[in-house]
């Protein structure tokens, strides 16, 4: 967590492979698997970004194909996951969507006639697609009504509890980190100022900067 132009989002891009470090280590363990994602070339991030990774960006722009179908999203992130099969891809399409509170009816409907807080939903759909270990939330609730923010944090929290996927959760919002978050980093200009365990750090924070951001949410 962090206030606008901490860096959050810059972490998450450069795991992500969106952006390209200059220096530091990143390690990521699927199972038994090690890998140090800044050395992969770019057959082995594409590999990773497929089969291990999922993004849900603050913009569904960024995440989401605006000249496909809600369904054709999915299909697409499916294809690259090697289903093949358009019954199968089909099928799983509808039940992603049905799991994320979209309607089957709309599935062949594209993204653009959705309200924001449906596209964010077909966004966790076509992330959620290959189940992937690892989830990267970037401001999911940014910019929506609070009603539609309490939907979807509600929706992740189901996730987690049933798929147990592994998640990185960026905000500015401190009663999202209260919520999603077991441990939390807080960045100030690009660096992790402090880190421990959620309940310690909003509850006891000890750096001043931790201080004031935890003072004006109260």
């Amino acid at each position: 967590m962090g206030e606008s132009g901490s860096g959050k989002s810059t972490i998450v891009k450069l795991l992500y492979f969106d952006q390209k470090p200059d220096l530091g280590k990143a390690l990521f363990f699927d199972g038994d698997t090690r890998h140090d994602i800044f050395q992969l070339n770019k057959a082995q991030q594409r590999r990773l970004r497929n089969f291990g990774f999922g993004m849900v960006y603050q913009n569904p722009h960024l995440g989401l194909n605006f000249n496909i179908s809600a369904g054709g999203n999915i299909a697409e992130r499916l294809l690259m996951n090697q289903v093949e099969t358009y019954g199968v891809i089909r099928s799983r399409a509808r039940e992603l969507l049905e799991r994320t509170e979209v309607i089957a009816e709309r599935m062949d409907e594209l993204p653009k006639n959705f309200s924001g807080g449906m596209q964010q939903r077909v966004q966790i759909a076509k992330a959620l697609a290959p189940e992937p270990p690892l989830l990267f939330l970037d401001e999911v609730t940014t910019g929506l009504d609070l009603s539609v923010q309490a939907k979807i944090l509600d929706l992740i929290l189901e996730i987690q509890q049933e798929l147990d996927t592994a998640m990185i959760v960026v905000t500015h919002d401190l009663g999202v980190v209260r919520l999603l978050a077991n441990r939390t980093l807080v960045m100030k200009y690009g660096r992790v100022i402090e880190s421990g365990l959620t309940d310690q750090i909003l509850e006891d924070p000890q750096h001043a900067y931790t201080q004031r951001l935890v003072a004006s949410a109260l």
